[in-house]
């Protein structure tokens, strides 16, 4: 059976801490559960504080391929590819988003790297590439800085709306439209 499997969630109170390190997985399409939307095929939502690091997401049907609404956020290692819409979802959490490689070899949707959708966020190296919708997208007020990090072959580089606040500095841009 080549059915996705859902999703893997995590609903927590504000208090608890979530590790994920050296996972590898794919095929994931989201789920509701007890009638939580969980539209990431890895969600976790309103953890005090998640850690996602040297970790692979990929082939994914879900809204996402990693999703983290609240709380504080560290992602460090992570690779992500093939998606329906984003690879990595944050909302409104605060962090740092550490050498993550966010690619596309399949030229097929709007797919972006990494969404921000509210909080405070450093982004810090990385790969963003091949992606047809955005590299980086920050909206509903986020405030995001982006360092060292390289984006080839997008449709878009960076993209900052919704009185958002995206700083850049020692970035490489080649190839995006």
């Amino acid at each position: 059976d080549r059915s996705p499997f859902g999703t893997i969630a995590a609903l927590g109170s504000g208090s608890q801490h979530f590790e994920i390190s050296g996972l590898f997985i794919s095929g994931g399409a989201g789920a509701t559960v007890d009638g939580v939307p969980h539209s990431g095929m890895i969600s976790l939502r309103s953890m005090g504080r998640t850690m996602v690091v040297n970790s692979v997401f990929e082939w994914t049907g879900a809204e996402a391929a990693l999703l983290v609404h609240g709380g504080a956020v560290e992602l460090s290692g992570v690779r992500c590819s093939e998606a329906r819409k984003d690879l990595i979802v944050l909302e409104h959490a605060s962090g740092v988003v550490r050498d993550v490689q966010a690619n596309m070899k399949v030229k097929e949707g709007q797919v972006n790297g990494l969404r921000i959708r509210s909080g405070q966020v450093a982004v810090v190296g990385g790969r963003f590439g091949g992606l047809r919708g955005t590299g980086i997208n920050v909206e509903g007020a986020a405030q995001v800085l982006v360092r060292k990090a390289h984006f080839s072959g997008n449709n878009e580089a960076i993209s900052a709306t919704d009185r958002s606040l995206v700083h850049v500095e020692g970035n490489t841009f080649a190839g995006n439209t």
